[in-house]
C-alpha cells in the first residue's frame, strides 16, 4: 500500500503532473488541506482512499479517472467542480454541506447507489450515466435540472424534503423512462403532494408522486426513507 500524508493547506492544479504525489498512490490523508486544485489527482487509478476532513473546494476533474476511489470524507465540502469524480467507485454519497456541484461531477460512477444531499439544487448531469443509482435524497433543493433517467433503469426514488415546491426545469427532466414506466416515484412532503401534481413540469409524473411521510421509518418528514417500502 502506498500512503501519502500531506502537510500543506492547498494542493494546486495538476499535482500529480508536478510530481507532488505519485500516480501509484493508494491513500491520501490530510487534515489541513482546504482546497484541491484542478486535475490534482487526475488518472490516479490506484487511489482508494482520500481522507480530507477539512477540504471545502474540489476543483474540476480533481479526481477524474480515479477508478478505484471508494472512500472519501465529504464532511466539509461545499463546492465540487465539473467532472471532479468522474468514474470513481463510490457506492453512496453523503454531502452535508455541499451547495454547488459542477456538471457531470459524478458522471459514470456506475457503483453509486444512493446520494444524500442536504443543501443546494440538483444541476444538469450531476449523476449522468450513474447506472446503479436508485435513491437521490435532497433536503433543501429549490430546483432540479437533471434527467434522473439518463442511461439508468434502476432508479427508484427522488426524495425532496424542502418545505416548498421544488421547481423542475422542464418536463423532459422527469417525464420519461423510470417514472412513466411506473418503477420510480417522487417522494415529497404530504402537505405538498397536490401542489406538486399540479406544478409546472411535475404534472408529467403526477401519478408517480407520493407522500414522503408514508415511506419513512418513523413516519415523519425528516425520518430515514424506509427502503423496504419503495
Amino acid at each position: 500500500m502506498s500512503e501519502f500524508i500531506n502537510t500543506i493547506e492547498v494542493l494546486g492544479d495538476e499535482a500529480t503532473m508536478d510530481a507532488i504525489i505519485e500516480r501509484t498512490i493508494t491513500e491520501f490523508r490530510d487534515d489541513m488541506l482546504t482546497s484541491v486544485g484542478a486535475y490534482a489527482f487526475y488518472g490516479c487509478a490506484a487511489l482508494e482512499t482520500a481522507d480530507l476532513p477539512n477540504v471545502a473546494t474540489i476543483n474540476r476533474e480533481a479526481f477524474r479517472g480515479c477508478s478505484a476511489l471508494e472512500n472519501f470524507n465529504f464532511s466539509n465540502v461545499t463546492t465540487i467542480g465539473h467532472y471532479a469524480f468522474d468514474v470513481t467507485k463510490f457506492t453512496s454519497l453523503y454531502l452535508p454541506k455541499c451547495t454547488s456541484v459542477g456538471e457531470s461531477a459524478f458522471a459514470s460512477c456506475t457503483s453509486l447507489r444512493k446520494v444524500t444531499k442536504l443543501a443546494g439544487s440538483i444541476g444538469k448531469l450531476e449523476y449522468d450515466y450513474c447506472t446503479s443509482l436508485e435513491i437521490l435524497d435532497v433536503h433543501q433543493a429549490t430546483a432540479i435540472d437533471w434527467n434522473v433517467n439518463r442511461a439508468n433503469k434502476k432508479f427508484k426514488a427522488l426524495v425532496i424534503r424542502t418545505p416548498s415546491v421544488c421547481s423542475a426545469a422542464s418536463s423532459d427532466i422527469l417525464g420519461n423512462g423510470c417514472f412513466t414506466s411506473g418503477t420510480a416515484y417522487a417522494y415529497v412532503p404530504a402537505t405538498l403532494v397536490d401542489s406538486y401534481k399540479a406544478a409546472t413540469n411535475w404534472s408529467a409524473i403526477s401519478s408517480q408522486i407520493r407522500a414522503l411521510e408514508d415511506y419513512t421509518v418513523d413516519g415523519t418528514l425528516t425520518g430515514e426513507l424506509d427502503e423496504s417500502k419503495i
